[in-house]
């Protein structure tokens, strides 16, 4: 059958299920359509290699659109053997999940998240608003809109990624990663006194590698992926993932700030990430028992932890080969949180080259020896 006849045909296949409303057969829907206009456009000419994008970041690796549209087709067939696909994964629809952060206000869970559009990746599409959602139930969930866009003649003009909240004295500051034009990557700060109407820093960005990292402002740069963290005495800490030149080779590390009033920044250095074979992406930083946890994405392996007793040094990271990688496969950017007097953890799951990502919530229980396990999902 041509390509086509092919693609005209899973659009009537798809057709009668657009009609429901539920919520996971509207999501389901607007994924199988997503990738298969992709692979439409593909066919007309819009290859995603051939874009400037692509060139200028160096992205690679790309499936034709057969086989892109042969994803969709198998996807229809289990929607119409009653089954869903993406079931427990979460997203707003039209839209995929990438990383994102937890924040409880009144009651309600707040997360704001990466709003990269279905059936493209970041290279395709900007990535240039943050979602909102909430609820009360981690099961219905309210979609409010951008909480935070791009805007002209500021470091974040070409993407906004990354966000990262804490609280003090009843404003809530947002570290965000500010991406301009070149691709450079820094981290900047939004505060808002309810979560719904943010301010940028006017100072942005507010934090940049030290000259131990390989960064520039007019060439892509990592310094991205922030996560705020307080600790008990009162200091605030910005994780971020860096790159450090040493005898001429790139390393991958976690960069870290620390302050006290979350306006003047102290660059603490950072850890080097040698577990990883490539990058060390989305650090989470958790205090429990005096020992510090440190969640991050090792980059083709999965997600992976290290601990210390000291919030800057002594962590203990493994030699290659040797981690502790606890959920393996194209997942990234995972958060934990307490709601409703229960931990959770979630985590991002990566399909298709990144045309599709979904959020998984699951239920997270630690042991007394400090170690944990992961429950079922929500």
């Amino acid at each position: 059958m041509d390509f086509f006849d092919r693609y005209f045909e899973l659009r009537a296949r798809i057709a009668p299920f657009r009609l429901k409303t539920d919520y996971e057969t509207v999501k389901t829907c607007a994924i199988i359509r997503g990738i298969a206009d992709r692979a439409s456009a593909m066919k007309e000419g819009a290859l995603p290699e051939k874009s400037y994008l692509a060139k200028f970041f160096g992205v690679n690796g790309f499936s034709d659109a057969e086989t892109i549209l042969s994803w969709a087709e198998e996807y229809v067939g289990q929607l119409e053997k009653g089954e869903y696909p993406f079931k427990n994964g979460f997203t707003e629809v039209g839209y995929g999940m990438s990383d994102h952060t937890f924040i409880v206000k009144d009651g309600e869970l707040h997360i704001i998240y990466n709003r990269p559009q279905t059936g493209y990746g970041w290279w395709e599409r900007f990535s240039d608003t943050l979602g909102h959602a909430s609820t009360t139930d981690l099961k219905n969930w309210t979609f409010h809109g951008p909480a935070l866009s791009t805007e002209l003649s500021t470091f974040g003009e070409y993407q906004v990624w990354s966000p990262g909240i804490v609280e003090k004295d009843g404003l809530y500051y947002m570290f965000y990663t500010g991406v301009n034009r070149y691709g450079s990557q820094a981290i900047c700060m939004a505060t808002s006194p309810d979560l719904f109407k943010w301010e940028k820093c006017k100072n942005n960005p507010v934090i940049t590698p030290g000259n131990w990292g390989d960064w520039h402002e007019k060439r892509w740069s990592d310094c991205r992926d922030s996560f705020a963290f307080k600790d008990d005495d009162g200091t605030f800490y910005v994780y971020y993932f860096a790159k450090q030149i040493n005898g001429g080779e790139v390393k991958p590390v976690i960069g870290i700030s620390s302050s006290k009033n979350l306006i003047d920044w102290k660059d603490e250095g950072f850890i080097f990430m040698k577990c990883c074979l490539h990058d060390a992406e989305s650090p989470y930083v958790l205090k429990r028992g005096g020992r510090y946890y440190m969640f991050f994405t090792n980059c083709f392996r999965g997600i992976d932890y290290v601990t210390s007793y000291n919030p800057i040094s002594g962590w203990d990271i493994p030699e290659k080969g040797s981690d502790n990688v606890f959920i393996e496969g194209s997942v990234c950017a995972s958060e934990i949180f307490e709601f409703n007097r229960k931990n959770y953890m979630t985590y991002i799951k990566w399909l298709h080259n990144e045309q599709v990502s979904l959020m998984y919530i699951r239920e997270m229980v630690w042991n007394k020896d400090g170690t944990f396990k992961l429950g079922k999902y929500i």
